[in-house]
Order: C-alpha cells, then sequence, then structure tokens
C-alpha cells in the first residue's frame, strides 16, 4: 500500500478514525494496537515491526469479557456485526465470520478467556498466527446468510491491501 493502512484517508477521516468512531457506536472502550495512536484511545504499541496481529493481541490484556477485533483496512466496516455476533457467540470462546469460505478473525468477537490461549501460542511459537489461534478454539462460525439474517452485512469485512483494491471497493460501495 506504500502507508500505514490505517493513515489511509477517506472525505477527510483516517481509516483508524473511521473505524474506531464506528466501534464507539456500540463498545464501551476502544482500544488500538498498532504503530501509532490514535487521539483519545488507549493504545497499545507493536512490540514487533511486521509481528502480525496475532503477536500484537497476544499482548493485550482485556478488561471486559467481550472483545471485538477488527482491522483497520475496512472502508465499509459497520458495527452492527459486533451486535450480530454478540447474539451468536453463545458459550463459544469466539464468533467468527465466515464470508467466501474464509474466515475472519479481523472481524470478529472473542471471550476475554480466549485470549490465555493466544498467549500460550504465543510463548510457544515465535510467529504465533491468527489461524493458529482460531484452530485451539471450539468457535462459533457464523456464515454469511447467518449474518445477513443478523441484520449485518458480510461486505462491510472487505478489507483492501493495495490503492487499487481501495478504489475499486469505493466505487462499488458497500456491497448491499
Amino acid at each position: 500500500m506504500g502507508i500505514d493502512k490505517a493513515r489511509l484517508t477517506i472525505d477527510g477521516l483516517s481509516l483508524g478514525e473511521r473505524t474506531a468512531r464506528e466501534l464507539e457506536k456500540v463498545c464501551d472502550k476502544v482500544t488500538v494496537l498498532g504503530k501509532e495512536p490514535l487521539a483519545g484511545r488507549p493504545f497499545i504499541k507493536d512490540s514487533a515491526e511486521h509481528a502480525g496481529p496475532a503477536a500484537a493481541l497476544a499482548a493485550f490484556h482485556p478488561e471486559q469479557d467481550l472483545v471485538f477485533v477488527v482491522s483497520c483496512d475496512l472502508p465499509h466496516f459497520r458495527s452492527d456485526l459486533i451486535e450480530a455476533l454478540a447474539s451468536v457467540i453463545g458459550d463459544h470462546p469466539a464468533a467468527v465470520p465466515l464470508v467466501d469460505g474464509r474466515l475472519q478473525p479481523l472481524s470478529a468477537l472473542f471471550r476475554r478467556s480466549a485470549f490465555a490461549d493466544l498467549r500460550e501460542i504465543a510463548r510457544e511459537c515465535e510467529h504465533p498466527s491468527m489461524m493458529s489461534w482460531l484452530k485451539k478454539m471450539n468457535i462459533n462460525e457464523v456464515t454469511s446468510e447467518a449474518l445477513v439474517e443478523l441484520g449485518a452485512d458480510p461486505h462491510s469485512m472487505r478489507g483492501v491491501n493495495t490503492p487499487e483494491e481501495l478504489r475499486d471497493l469505493l466505487s462499488e460501495g458497500s456491497g448491499s
């Protein structure tokens, strides 16, 4: 992409700020993990460059029982996803969307207790992955169809990795 995706701007607002504001519609507290803080929000700096989201999350010790994890590269992210996942997490350690045949751990709801599993993986492995974390748990996989029935738009989880993807995603809208 050439720059930190959280700093990409759409309509004068960075993707990081857009995501945080959307989270704040339904979350009591938004904690930013990454390279740079967002004004007025708790921040945990990535401990290692290019270590990935699992390494950053392993250093996070959530206070709330339910923690929504989201990446900063989702231009159409909407907070209704959080409410949808909260309604189906049940006794599972996580509710993870399954969109286009792929699990979306960076748009998922986790129980605080699940972070102990991630810290264990991080102790055992130099480069922990989100998928190794998911495999360790009995997650609730929430299909695109189920998300739609719950009032959430599966396309709100479409991320961008290139300027072309961003342009294309913005030109086609959220997909709903």
